[in-house]
C-alpha cells in the first residue's frame, strides 16, 4: 500500500471514530438533559436514574401531543427518601380522575373514558401507556392556564383541553413513568 493510500485509510478511521463518539455523546447529552428537566418539574434527582423508554409526539399543531418516559432505579432508597419527604409527591391510591387518566374508566358524571394515557395498538387497539401499579407515589401538575392549584386535578376532566404532567414511582419495581399530555 502507498502511503497516500495508507493515509487516507488512517483518514477515514479517524473520522469514523470521532463521529461514532460524537453521536453517542449526543445520545447521552439528550438523556442527561432530559433526566435534568425531569428532575427540576419533579422536584427530585432523577439523574441517576438508567433512561431505557422514550416515546415523543410533541411538535404537533402549537405542540400538542405526548411525552411518555420510563427510568429505572437500580438503588433506590435515596430517591424514595426525596419523594417521601416531597409535600408534591402522595402516596397511592391515585384520585379517581388520575385513575381514568391512566387506565380509562367512569367519571362520577357515568361518562366511559379510555385512558388519556395511551397509545393504539395492533388492530386499532386503545393501550394504556402505564402498567398496573398496586404501590407507589404520584406527582400530578395540571398546567392548564385555567388551574388554580396545578397539585389539584378535580377540573381536569371537565376541561376541553388537557395540559399536565403526571409521574408516578412504582415502589415495588423501582421504575418512574413520566408523563405529558398537551392538546
Amino acid at each position: 500500500m502507498r502511503a497516500h493510500q495508507k493515509w487516507c485509510c488512517c483518514a477515514v478511521i479517524v473520522v469514523l471514530l470521532a463521529g461514532g463518539l460524537y453521536l453517542s455523546q449526543i445520545g447521552q447529552t439528550d438523556s442527561s438533559a432530559k433526566l435534568r428537566e425531569m428532575s427540576e418539574t419533579l422536584g427530585i434527582n432523577v439523574a441517576d436514574g438508567v433512561y431505557f423508554d422514550v416515546q415523543d409526539s410533541h411538535g404537533g399543531f402549537h405542540g400538542d401531543g405526548q411525552t411518555f418516559i420510563t427510568v429505572s432505579f437500580p438503588d433506590d432508597r435515596t430517591l424514595l427518601e426525596e419523594i417521601r419527604d416531597n409535600a408534591d409527591w402522595n402516596p397511592f391510591p391515585l384520585s379517581q380522575n388520575l385513575q381514568i387518566v391512566l387506565y380509562g374508566g367512569y367519571s362520577p358524571d357515568h361518562v366511559n373514558w379510555v385512558p388519556l394515557a395511551c397509545r393504539q395498538g395492533e388492530e386499532g387497539v386503545v393501550e394504556t401507556l402505564f402498567p398496573t401499579i398496586q404501590e407507589g407515589y404520584y406527582f400530578f401538575c395540571d398546567r392548564c392556564n385555567e388551574s388554580t392549584d396545578p397539585s389539584d386535578d378535580t377540573q381536569l376532566l371537565s376541561r376541553p383541553s388537557f395540559n399536565f404532567t403526571l409521574a408516578v414511582f412504582d415502589t415495588h419495581t423501582s421504575t418512574l413513568y413520566y408523563y405529558e399530555l398537551d392538546t
